[in-house]
C-alpha cells in the first residue's frame, strides 16, 4: 500500500523520502535513546505510523524536519493533504526557510 501511495505522491509532484527511526547512538558510553513507536495521526486510527509528514526547516545554522503528523500505510494521503491545507508559518526570521510538506518513510529500528 505504501508503495502505491509513494507512486501517487510522485505523480502529483509530492515526494516520499526515507528517514531512520530510533537509531542507536555511537559507542560513546551513553545509553541509546529509548525506542518509541509512533501511532498514525488520523483520528480513530491506532496503527503504527510508517510515514512522517513534515517540511524541511532551516535557520542558516540548524536544519530539521518540522512535523505536521504521522501516517500509517492506509492514511498517508489524507494526513499529507490535511497538512498541506494548514496555514503556513507567518513569523519567520530573515534567515529561516521552510520547504514543502512531504511524506517521509520511517525506517526500521536497528540494533
Amino acid at each position: 500500500m505504501l508503495a502505491s501511495v509513494r507512486n501517487d505522491l510522485v505523480e502529483r509532484g509530492g515526494t516520499c523520502h526515507r528517514i531512520a527511526r530510533g537509531r542507536t547512538t555511537r559507542t560513546t558510553g551513553e545509553a541509546p535513546m529509548r525506542k518509541t513507536i509512533v501511532k498514525c495521526s488520523m483520528p480513530g486510527c491506532r496503527e503504527d505510523a510508517e510515514s512522517k509528514v513534515a517540511a524541511p526547516w532551516n535557520d542558516g545554522s540548524n536544519a530539521e524536519l518540522k512535523t505536521f503528523g504521522y501516517a500509517c500505510s492506509n492514511h498517508c494521503e489524507p494526513v499529507l493533504a490535511y497538512a498541506q491545507k494548514r496555514p503556513k508559518p507567518r513569523h519567520l526570521t530573515a534567515s529561516e526557510t521552510v520547504g514543502g510538506i512531504s511524506a517521509y518513510e520511517l525506517g526500521q529500528v536497528r540494533g
